[in-house]
């Protein structure tokens, strides 16, 4: 899963390797769940928080226009994302 950052570079956030899912409703919302590969249960506070910043999980309305995606992002696990268009 590739992004950019602020300089249009490609990164890779989660690793070379991270897992997740999408789901897809017929009213037209969609939800997303990817996680970094190897996360192990944490044992301590910064243990978790390093794992929250291995998840990213969002939902929202999608549209399909030709061929762009794109979800107007209502829930999400970090709140900087909610109202986000991604």
């Amino acid at each position: 899963m590739d992004h950019s950052n602020c300089r249009g570079d490609a990164t890779e956030p989660f690793g070379p390797n991270p897992k997740g899912r999408a789901l897809f409703t017929p009213d037209g919302f969609a939800a997303f769940m990817i996680v970094g590969a190897n996360r192990k249960p944490a044992t301590n506070d910064e243990e978790a928080a390093v794992l929250l910043r291995s998840l990213l999980v969002y939902t929202g309305k999608f549209t399909i226009d030709g061929d762009k995606f794109t979800t107007k992002v209502d829930i999400s696990g970090n709140e900087l994302l909610t109202g986000w268009i991604r």
